[in-house]
């Protein structure tokens, strides 16, 4: 999912949230479905796992995170597989 369609999708089906969160988004590409969930749970503490066959994908993630293209106040964790 591209990053406006996941925000739509989780401000429209989503409940409120005020409680810890642990996101697992599996096949996680860019981390765009994460950025999303980050907008909207703002207020939460969030842990985000993302997972994806693709190594590079989760270099792209990393490098996000770690050149403050986005800052997250949450703690995030990467995973590959495949």
């Amino acid at each position: 999912m591209h990053l406006f369609s996941s925000y739509h999708v989780f401000t429209k089906y989503l409940t409120p949230i005020s409680n810890k969160v642990i996101f697992v988004d599996f096949g996680c590409g860019p981390l765009t479905s994460g950025i999303a969930f980050w907008a909207l749970a703002r207020q939460s503490e969030i842990i985000y796992l993302g997972i994806d066959s693709s190594s590079k994908m989760c270099h792209v993630q990393i490098f996000v995170v770690n050149n403050r293209v986005i800052y997250f106040d949450t703690d995030v964790e990467f995973r590959t597989y495949g």
